[in-house]
């Protein structure tokens, strides 16, 4: 009978465990390993919080925009954003309309900025912090983010560019932190 409650108790432990230990998670991306993000996080459809650190592009807000639907809170504090160019970007290409006669939109290389959060880069997440090197938002960068309620600025002194749209179809925001 004590085997059994033991036994039982460890299984209901490891369970909570491994519930906790995907709804947080932490990823030190280094130096030189920016659009790495999303392959570096274990069952990323699971994880409600992630605080990143180290170099991060376009590639990283685009893979946890799609594909980290429960993400809730989105730690950039300790991250530096690094320049890109090429086609796995936030950026929407226009798949056209073959019935409107509408074209699709060539893919081409988009150049996206160092310090900037990019174009479509943050939907569904409630709670962003930003990082000390952040110089610039782009526009509708939290388009269509109907679940944001928190926007941490504090660390940005340097931010200098806030392009229109930013806000899109947004209409729950309830605290923006800025610098002091």
């Amino acid at each position: 009978m004590k085997k059994i409650d033991l036994w039982m108790t460890g299984i209901a432990l490891t369970g909570i465990l491994n519930l906790q230990a995907q709804s947080g998670c932490q990823v030190d991306l280094g130096t030189g390993n920016a659009g790495t993000l999303y392959e570096r996080i274990t069952n990323p459809e699971e994880v409600r919080s992630l605080t990143v650190t180290g170099e991060i592009d376009a590639r990283d807000f685009a893979r946890v925009r799609d594909n980290m639907p429960d993400l809730l809170s989105f730690d950039l504090k300790g991250t530096d954003i690094v320049a890109y160019t090429g086609t796995e970007g936030t950026h929407y290409y226009d798949p056209g309309d073959p019935e409107s006669g509408r074209p699709a939109e060539e893919i081409t290389d988009i150049t996206y900025e160092a310090g900037t959060i990019p174009e479509y880069a943050l939907g569904y997440i409630s709670e962003i912090v930003f990082p000390t090197s952040l110089t610039g938002l782009h526009t509708y960068a939290f388009s269509n983010s109907s679940t944001l309620t928190r926007l941490d600025f504090s660390l940005c002194n340097r931010l200098t560019e806030i392009t229109y749209s930013l806000f899109w179809y947004q209409g729950n925001l309830k605290e923006v932190r800025l610098p002091a």
